[in-house]
């Protein structure tokens, strides 16, 4: 398997493995697409990955994914969230609503302007159909069933973890930023994401501040 890797802020690439091993924590996957963009099989891949990792570190990786494709996403879809011309209108609907006119849409759109440029290449007219795209999907019901299924296996997994007992100047060297601060009884977990669509792309976002 290839090595991975975290870049910090200052473009210096630190081994997963070694992080984790210097912070004594968990690698917590968050969030997978069912196939990833070129088509390889990411949760195949995920099903097994405690297998592929080195010895060393198989009990350091946990999972706690979920994708919108298994039974969790037929579940959430057939909710009921209103109801339109005595026809009922169901969560798997989710993302293909436009909630623009949403008081807190221009909030999202604004916060998220520097990616949208980004993906479009500064094509303003293609922003908005992103902005209502991703706002959609952070307002699904979907969403908030991935929240509270991350943040409960993120509890769980610092809860049952010995404090890092490292020091600001073992982390100093890799820029991780933590001048001054005493580390000694912190705990910590690396949130992985794995790249796929829009929703994986939000969860990426998600994640940081869980």
């Amino acid at each position: 398997m290839a090595r991975l890797f975290h870049t910090n802020p200052r473009g210096i690439q630190v081994s997963l493995a070694d992080l984790c091993t210097t912070l004594n924590s968990p690698i917590a996957l968050c969030s997978s697409p069912e196939y990833q963009l070129n088509g390889t099989n990411a949760m195949k891949t995920v099903e097994q990955l405690r297998d592929k990792v080195h010895p060393d570190y198989a009990n350091k990786v946990i999972s706690i994914v979920d994708f919108m494709g298994s039974t969790s996403g037929e579940w959430t879809g057939a909710k009921v969230h209103s109801e339109e011309h005595g026809r009922p209108v169901y969560h798997k609907h989710d993302f293909d609503r436009d909630l623009s006119s949403s008081p807190e849409y221009g909030k999202y759109f604004n916060a998220h302007r520097s990616e949208f440029h980004e993906r479009t290449r500064g094509r303003e007219d293609r922003m908005p159909s992103l902005a209502i795209k991703g706002f959609a999907i952070q307002n699904s019901q979907w969403n908030s069933y991935w929240r509270g299924k991350v943040a409960g296996g993120l509890t769980m997994a610092l809860s049952m973890m010995q404090p890092s007992y490292a020091t600001a100047e073992l982390l100093n060297p890799i820029g991780l930023g933590f001048n001054g601060m005493d580390l000694s009884q912190l705990r910590f977990a690396i949130c992985a994401v794995i790249d796929g669509g829009p929703v994986s792309r939000r969860s990426r976002g998600r994640s940081q501040r869980l």
